[in-house]
């Protein structure tokens, strides 16, 4: 058995009998992906080593949370959007762009409350849908991990949640008397600002995004009422 970098398991046919999780005695089938644990290297199931909290084998801890995945944590708290729900947000975007992974543990509530001066019923809240959702899997005495399926879940709510802001944003800008033309200068101009900010490359020809094309081009009615 050769145990991959990318987290799968390369069997061979000559091998005989499957290698086995230790969790759940379930053989491991060729191709599919493992986590290892950080300690003893032993293969687990993804699932199995985040709902067990720990290795089966020695008995190791799940390794800690990586201290710079913590830069993710942050609230505006002039934001309209409830506490709750932008650590909800928080938590996905950074499962999204990666920074947790299938089977990772989350810093715990107090120190999510700790970090962003919350009361810890709101973190609770927050991680509570979290794991309704099937994006987190809560498990007591050994902390919060990273649902297998998450960065699916993630990435599609994000994609929607940030599709539904533009939207927002961009049907007050109509209703603000702006033309679609004008909308389309503005939307370029505060792509290329944010980059900037942000240090991330962004082409000089860049032009606007083909969603925010559909959007101006959807009929809109009229806000204006006859008195």
């Amino acid at each position: 058995m050769n145990h991959l970098r990318d987290g799968t398991l390369r069997l061979r046919r000559t091998e005989g009998a499957r290698p086995r999780c230790p969790f759940c005695r379930g053989a491991f089938l060729p191709g599919e992906r493992v986590r290892r644990c950080a300690t003893c290297g032993e293969a687990h199931h993804w699932e199995c080593l985040a709902l067990h909290g720990g290795c089966a084998v020695y008995g190791c801890e799940v390794a800690p949370p990586r201290e710079d995945a913590m830069d993710e944590w942050s609230i505006d708290p002039d934001d309209p959007v409830p506490i709750s729900e932008q650590i909800t947000y928080r938590v996905l975007f950074a499962i999204a762009k990666g920074v947790y992974r299938p089977g990772d543990r989350l810093p715990t509530v107090r120190e999510v409350a700790a970090r962003l001066k919350v009361n810890p019923n709101t973190v609770s809240k927050a991680y509570r849908d979290l794991d309704r959702d099937g994006v987190l899997i809560s498990r007591r005495g050994a902390g919060v991990f990273v649902h297998p399926d998450a960065p699916q879940v993630a990435t599609e709510r994000r994609q929607a949640l940030v599709l539904a802001r533009c939207e927002r944003a961009l049907g007050e800008a109509l209703d603000a008397g702006l033309t679609p033309e004008e909308i389309q200068e503005v939307i370029v101009n505060a792509l290329r600002r944010a980059a900037r900010a942000r240090g991330l490359p962004l082409s000089e020809n860049t032009s606007t995004p083909r969603w925010a094309e559909r959007v101006l081009a959807r009929p809109r009615k009229d806000s204006k009422h006859e008195g």
